[in-house]
């Protein structure tokens, strides 16, 4: 009997045995017997023959024999690359078990699928060129559609604008610089803003929350851009009336904030132990897990309505969190990267960071989250 609706020449999901019969005691692990069905013999074989898996977790140095040659990487890379890789006979099953959890399972070889229908970690920029690689996309450049940041629209094209008419902005890139002093750029447009918008108060606001929520340029390794920090400014504009929890939540999505309290690229401690090439105990970066407490929300003291200290029965002030908070709290901030460039944002120069996206907010990374021993987590497209 066809239990899948799907059909797939290579595989067939039978119910065995049938017309009342029972299994026998080692029916259930058995494989390699045959049995006939529609004319046609098939073989009983491993549930995973045939599935196809994401094995990206496997070609980095999680992989204990990829030291001298990535001998998961050599299957699809080398001079006759193949999608099979064959799993060795001296090792046990309880090996691949162990570790299929790290392994997105994309579907049966042969049956056809969709980007939608793929598991959302290989919802990647890479992936959706590949799937949107059609007549039409390529005739439009080959682009695909991401996730962008909060109200973003489209550049307005006009060669003539600007102080030297190379368009709206001075600009600093790799092929080419306007001028000099570019961060004198973004003051001007504040003060533009600060002098000329209609909205003043809400103008007032994102200014106070902006010295309270502080970034600092001289942090940031390309600091010269203005698209980046005028990012950033814009999440206390846009929230400069409503809830603080939601401009806590940007703030800690911002790859600038990464960068300047060293969070980014962050992972758990037992990512660091168990799953790259060089273990050691590192414990997950602390720096923002005490600033978002210290400097953002509670603050160092407990209050009394009126903003005097609270005070225990020795008379001293009462903290409002201890070293073992940081440290716990510490393990939220793990697993945030910044996402791939995109062309159509401020062009990096050419330094070590040039590849970084400084505008959309943190991708999460689940794997550096996460011991192995626990369920992989499903990591979001769009926060």
């Amino acid at each position: 009997m066809l239990l899948t609706k799907k059909k797939n020449g290579l595989l067939r999901d039978i119910v065995f045995p049938s017309r009342g019969s029972k299994c026998g005691g080692s029916d259930g692990t058995s494989f390699g017997f045959k049995v006939e069905s529609d004319g046609k013999c098939w073989e009983n074989v491993h549930p995973d023959n045939y599935q196809v898996f994401d094995f990206t977790y496997w070609t980095t140095k999680a992989h204990p024999g990829n030291f001298k040659v990535n001998r998961i990487k050599e299957f699809a890379e080398g001079e006759k690359p193949t999608w099979e890789l064959t799993f060795p006979d001296w090792h046990s099953m309880d090996r691949w078990h162990a570790k299929k959890e790290n392994f997105p399972n994309v579907g049966r070889f042969g049956d056809k699928t969709t980007l939608k229908a793929l598991p959302q970690e290989l919802f990647r920029g890479d992936i959706a060129q590949a799937f949107g690689s059609t007549t039409q996309t390529v005739a439009a450049g080959g682009s695909v559609l991401v996730c962008g940041s909060p109200f973003e629209v489209a550049t307005e094209i006009d060669e003539d604008s600007g102080p030297l008419g190379k368009g709206g902005f001075n600009m600093h890139t790799r092929h080419n610089r306007t001028s000099f002093g570019l961060e004198a750029q973004r003051t001007s447009i504040w003060i533009d803003i600060a002098l000329k918008a209609k909205d003043q108060l809400r103008q007032r606001i994102a200014f106070a929350l902006s010295q309270i929520l502080v970034l600092s340029p001289d942090s940031i390794s390309d600091r010269d851009f203005s698209e980046p920090f005028l990012v950033f400014y814009d999440i206390f504009v846009r929230h400069a009336f409503g809830n603080y929890f939601d401009i806590l939540k940007e703030v800690t999505y911002s790859p600038l904030m990464a960068e300047m309290l060293t969070y980014n690229n962050g992972a758990s401690m037992d990512y660091s132990w168990a799953r790259t090439w060089h273990p050691e105990i590192r414990s997950p970066d602390e720096n923002y897990a005490r600033e978002i407490m210290q400097l953002f929300s509670i603050g160092l003291h407990k209050l009394n309505i009126d903003g005097t200290l609270q005070l225990d029965s020795k008379g001293k002030a009462i903290l409002t969190y201890t070293n073992n908070d940081i440290a716990e709290y510490a393990k939220i901030y793990t697993g945030l990267s910044r996402h791939k460039l995109r062309s159509n944002v401020e062009d990096p120069r050419d330094t070590v960071g040039w590849k970084n996206n400084q505008i959309d907010p943190l991708k999460i990374n689940p794997d550096k989250k996460r011991p192995p021993s626990e369920t992989w987590s499903r990591s979001p497209v769009c926060w």
